[in-house]
Order: C-alpha cells, then structure tokens, then sequence
C-alpha cells in the first residue's frame, strides 16, 4: 500500500510527526516545515487541525512522554522514535483535542503503517488502548514530575525558578498556553476605531483593544494575516504587545537617523515608521533566511529604508561614517519569553546556550555603541526571561564603558499596567502577567 492509498488524516498526522522528530531529534528549527505544509494543499478545515495537533502536540511533547514511559515495558528503539512520536502526538490527541477516542486509536496506527512501522502497530494499538482506559491516572502519574508536570526540560525549569523563585509556576503554565495573534495597526493610515469596522464586515470579529498599546488590536479568532483586510495596503503588521513596546519606549523624532540592527523580520522597524514617518532608517541583519521576510515587508509597504544584509560587528563593510541619534538593538537570545509562540524552543535551546548568547549580546552591544552620536540613544532589548542575557549584560556593559548611562523608561503608559518588573538597569516582561510575553528592554544613553 503507498502512501498516497491513505487517507488526508492519518497522513497528515504522519506529516506532524516527522517536523516533530525532526525539531525533536535533528534540531531543525519548526518553520522549516512551513513550505512543506503548503504542499500538503490542506482544506480550511484540515489545515486548522493540522495545526492544532502539531503545535498542541509539540506543546506537551515531554508531558506525553513522560506518560508514554509509564505505558511502555521497554524504550522505542532509536530507529523506530517516529512511532514515539506519534505515539505522544496520539496521547497529546485523546487528552486534550476533541477527537473520538477510536479515532485517534485508527488514524494513528494506519499512520505507523505510512512510517513502514507496520511490526510495530499492535504495540501502538495496545498502547493507545491501555491509555484510554486508565488516562487519568496515568497524566495523575505524569505530574508528579516537573517535566510532567510542566512540559519543559529540566533544565529550563531549574534556570526560570532560580530567576523567579515567586513567579516561576505562573511562568511555566503562561508559556504553555495557545498564543493570541495580536496586530499592530500602521495609524499613520487608519484608526483603531476604523479599522476595527473593517474588521468586524470582513472576518465578524471586532478584536481586542489593550490599554495605553495605541496600535494593538488582538483577534478573537485564529485567523490567516493575509486574509484580513489591509494587509497589501500596509495597514498592519504582525506583532505582538511586548514587541510593540520598543517603539513606544525609542520614541523615534522627526528626522532621526535610526539604526535598527538585528532587524529581520521588521516589526519593529515598520512600527517605528507608522509613529513617525520623517525618521531616516537603516535596517541590518545578518541572516540570509531572515533577511528576504525584511525585504518583502518593505516592499509590501512601500516604505522607504535603506536595508542592509551584512553584519553588525564589521561596519566597515556597510557603514557610510554617520553616527545615528538612536539605535534599537534587539539582540539574538534564548526566546525564553516567547516559547508560548514558538514551542520548538524547548527542544532546541539548551543550558549552555545562556552564556553562548551572553558573550554574542557583549559583543553586538559594543558594535552598536561605536556607531552612535553624543547624548544618543540605544535601546538594549531581548525576548528573554533570563537574567544571564538582561541585567547581567548591561551591568557588565556599563563597568566597561563609562560613557554609557541608564536613562529611565518613562512616560509610556502601557508599563504601569501590565506585568513590568522594574529592575536595576531596565524593565522586564514575564509570561503569566498582563501581555503574556516575556520581554526586556534598557534604555542606554551616551554621553
């Protein structure tokens, strides 16, 4: 039988399992599979299953597994791990989606026979039923275990206690939950009020204002950005609260020559422009993936910027000798802010990446430094919850350069309501307050 004799089902769950084993196993990064999906040519329907039970499954990966341990006589050998992973997909499915029981126990045993598992699919049968019939004790067991109970690596759960000893669980479970899709509206064209009629008569959801974020607008549904109206018209972007916070934070002025480094994909960069339409920008990134999504968002919008791909650390490749009045850095880093967003975090990052980061971040800062003017800004920002990348960063900055200083965040609104702690060197954003992000952002000024 080949794979084309199966239904969309149980293919499409064999689909999710290999990108799963393959961000799981092989370290690729979750978005490597998009492409692929596409190809798929899923219906409406099916396409919202699909993702669903991948990032669902993806999710609780390590709570199935843990589960799974307790079904098993024996480990999955290392060559036959896609029928672990289907059956963890199939465990994610009976407990937490709405499909019948027999379902999940057919579509995924013909799925192990896509895998040309077939030896193996009594024992995914017999597994699957055994959990059906004992689930609660069995996920009971499971969260006796941090990793059970949590779904992270140890590791990371170890660093976010050390680093939030009061607010660690409520981190944790933040980070576990299915993100809203907020947007940034370019109000320099429409406003809020307006577009949020466009809405209502396009989609028949109205969205979700936030106070004292002037250009947000969450959805109510899960929706696919391209199909709501104003996207060719540039009347939106993507983003969620805690990024839109570096703009409200840059202030950017009329005429200010900006540096936006680390820029891809550009969020930051557009909604620098909806605030003020006069600045000069300059937007750099060093990755050849990333750079081409910086391109096409600037050409989608028609705004104008000088966009550079090339790296930060060698100016003299790039840099035409004008200082800059501000710069938003937002340096690479762990995400651990963002996992709720990006779940394949979890499996890709790992304890020694903390410092890794730390030294990159040094190094960029630097770099960033030497390109702006007397009494500039710089606005130092992570989507990490870490304090190795944060606080430790910029108080290690500023002992080695004496002609940097803290300006105080202030006069932004949105940071006395939602979920700020107040650090010595900055502000920081955690998961489980207010906006659900995890962000940090100091604000640098030379004098």
């Amino acid at each position: 039988m080949t794979e084309n004799s199966f239904q969309h089902g149980e293919k499409n769950r064999y689909f999710a399992a290999k990108a799963i084993h393959a961000v799981i196993y092989k370290g690729q990064s979750l978005r490597r599979w998009s492409e692929h999906q596409k190809q798929l040519k899923l219906t409406t329907k099916e396409e919202r299953f699909m993702s669903a039970y991948l990032l669902g499954s993806l999710r609780w990966f390590i709570q199935s597994k843990t589960i799974l341990r307790y079904l098993l006589r024996s480990p999955i050998k290392d060559k036959d791990k896609i029928v672990e992973i289907l059956l963890c997909c199939a465990i994610y499915e009976i407990s937490r989606m709405r499909t019948p029981d027999y379902a999940v126990v057919d579509s995924t045993v013909e799925a192990v026979k896509i895998a040309k598992k077939g030896h193996l699919k009594a024992l995914a049968n017999a597994t699957l039923r055994n959990f059906i019939k004992s689930r609660e004790e069995f996920i009971k067991t499971a969260r006796l275990s941090p990793k059970g109970r949590y779904s992270f690596p140890l590791w990371f759960i170890k660093k976010t206690k050390q680093d939030y000893p009061n607010d660690w669980q409520s981190i944790l479970d933040a980070s576990n939950q299915v993100p809203q899709i907020w947007l940034c509206i370019n109000t320099s064209k429409i406003s809020l009020a307006e577009y949020q009629q466009k809405l209502l008569i396009q989609t028949g959801q109205k969205g979700v204002l936030l106070y004292s974020f002037p250009n947000a607008i969450g959805l109510q549904k899960n929706t696919n950005p391209t199909e709501l109206p104003g996207f060719a018209d540039n009347l939106f972007h993507v983003q969620s609260p805690g990024a839109q916070l570096a703009a409200e934070i840059l202030k950017p002025e009329k005429d200010d020559f900006i540096l936006d480094a680390c820029a891809a994909p550009g969020g930051k960069a557009l909604h620098l422009f909806y605030k003020e339409q006069s600045i000069n920008l300059t937007a750099i990134d060093i990755s050849r993936q990333r750079f081409p999504m910086l391109e096409e968002n600037f050409s989608r919008t028609k705004l104008k910027a000088t966009l550079i791909c090339n790296d930060l650390l060698t100016p003299e490749k790039w840099w035409n000798r004008k200082k800059f009045t501000k710069i938003l850095l937002d340096v690479p880093c762990t995400s651990s802010g963002v996992v709720n967003r990006d779940q394949d975090i979890k499996y890709l990052r790992r304890a020694s990446d903390i410092d890794v980061y730390h030294h990159k971040q040094m190094s960029l800062l630097q770099a960033a430094w030497d390109l702006l003017e007397h009494n500039g800004a710089l606005l130092y920002c992570t989507c990490s919850i870490f304090s190795d990348e944060n606080t430790k960063t910029i108080k290690q900055f500023l002992t080695l350069n004496k002609n940097a200083s803290i300006l105080e965040i202030k006069n932004v609104d949105a940071l006395k309501k939602w979920g700020v702690i107040k650090t010595e060197n900055g502000v920081q954003l955690i998961p489980g307050k207010g906006l659900n992000d995890g962000f940090f952002y100091s604000l640098l000024k030379k004098r």
